[in-house]
C-alpha cells in the first residue's frame, strides 16, 4: 500500500500527518502509525464541576459548565458568571453542586 493510504486512515482517526511521520520515524509500522490512539498528556485529573442552573425557581439544566451552556445556547463564562455572588439577585442564577463523593 502507498504511504499516502496510511496517511489518510491517520487522518480519519484524528491523528496529524506531522504526527503520523514523526512515529515513523521513531521506528513504528505505517499501520501502528496511523492507527495507535494518541495519549493526551496533563489534563485535570479532579472532575469538573458541575451546575444547576434557575430562572427564578424553575431548574432549567444541571450539568458541567459546557453542558449549561450549550443548553443555553450561551458562552460557559456566562454560566460562570450566573454561579458568581455578583448575579446572586439575578432572575438567572447558577449554584455549584457539592461533590458527595465523601459524605456518608
Amino acid at each position: 500500500m502507498k504511504r499516502g493510504y496510511w496517511v489518510n486512515v491517520a487522518r480519519e482517526n484524528g491523528i496529524k500527518a506531522d504526527t503520523y511521520y514523526m512515529r515513523k520515524k521513531r521506528g513504528m509500522s505505517d499501520e501502528e502509525a496511523a492507527t495507535t490512539p494518541l495519549i493526551i498528556k496533563g489534563g485535570s485529573k479532579k472532575p469538573k464541576k458541575e451546575y444547576a442552573v434557575y430562572k427564578g425557581d424553575e431548574l432549567i439544566v444541571v450539568g458541567t459548565a459546557d453542558e449549561c451552556a450549550d443548553f443555553m445556547g450561551v458562552r460557559r463564562e456566562t454560566i460562570y458568571f450566573y454561579a458568581s455572588p455578583s448575579a446572586e439577585n439575578r432572575n438567572t442564577r447558577a449554584i455549584v453542586l457539592e461533590d458527595d463523593e465523601f459524605d456518608e
